[in-house]
């Protein structure tokens, strides 16, 4: 007992150091956190200005510029917010093919694994959260396409693009990227047939580059997953996605002609 006693006092001021040290390193982070979230912000509300100048290639120039300093996952988070803004704008067409560039960049090692028929079965899941993503950002850039400008060309760019992350989810088994790129084209074609905003009148009709390209794409993932290892349950469960979102399509474009 007298031994205990002896050392409790230097136990304590051990103790205290490491806690002192834990708490002064945990509000570094903190601080370090909320300083490089509004960097990244200001960095966004720069390169967003730019935008909408006459020259749309000083927004290209700035993006390069200032993005390379940020780490990949902030670069992918910088791009959504850049592409929802430019995918809006008739006059940002260039920036907006430079995004979807920069997300194709960032996919190339996808590409080329693929290429040279290489088949990883047991990839950190930090690769599934990068591939979803990249996968989430590119969703929300062609959905803006879709709506607001139907671009064949920037549409075209954004389905390239999802052919190579719908064949790397093949063949990495990631079941999620699949189901959410199934869905994205059921959007695709169902928004291209006909949408209507009623407060604002604005609509969109008969884009037929979104319609064709959505059913190519679905028939495309279909042929890929009856060729894949995929469990005879998890193809069962896509394919029947896949044809509810052809026939889904197809019904809501005859319902279009016929009206």
């Amino acid at each position: 007992m007298q031994i205990f006693y002896r050392y409790w006092t230097p136990l304590w001021t051990v103790v205290g150091v490491l806690l002192g040290f834990g708490l002064s390193l945990l509000f570094y982070l903190i601080v370090e956190r909320i300083r490089r979230k509004k960097r990244i912000q200001e960095t966004i509300e720069r390169i967003k200005k730019s935008m909408h100048l006459s020259d749309s290639k000083q927004a290209i120039r700035r993006m390069a510029d200032l993005i390379l300093q940020f780490r990949e996952k902030e670069q992918i988070e910088m791009l959504d917010q850049l592409g929802l803004e430019s995918a809006l704008n008739t006059s940002t067409d260039d920036v907006t093919k430079c995004i979807i560039e920069e997300l194709r960049w960032l996919s190339v090692s996808y590409e080329a694994s693929l290429a040279d028929g290489d088949v990883f079965t047991d990839k950190p899941k930090e690769d599934k959260k990068r591939v979803r993503s990249i996968h989430s950002t590119l969703w929300n850039i062609a959905m803006t396409l879709v709506e607001y400008r139907q671009s064949k060309k920037l549409l075209g760019l954004a389905f390239d693009l999802f052919e190579i992350l719908d064949s790397y989810a093949i063949n990495q088994n990631y079941v999620k990227v699949i189901l959410d790129s199934i869905e994205f084209y059921k959007y695709v074609g169902k928004y291209s047939v006909g949408m209507e905003y009623g407060v604002s009148g604005y609509s969109v009709s008969n884009f037929k580059f979104g319609i064709d390209g959505s059913i190519k794409q679905l028939s495309s993932l279909r042929e890929s997953i009856s060729k894949s290892s995929f469990e005879e349950s998890k193809v069962s469960r896509f394919l029947h996605a896949i044809d509810y979102s052809i026939n889904l399509i197809e019904k809501e474009r005859l319902e279009k002609i016929h009206e």
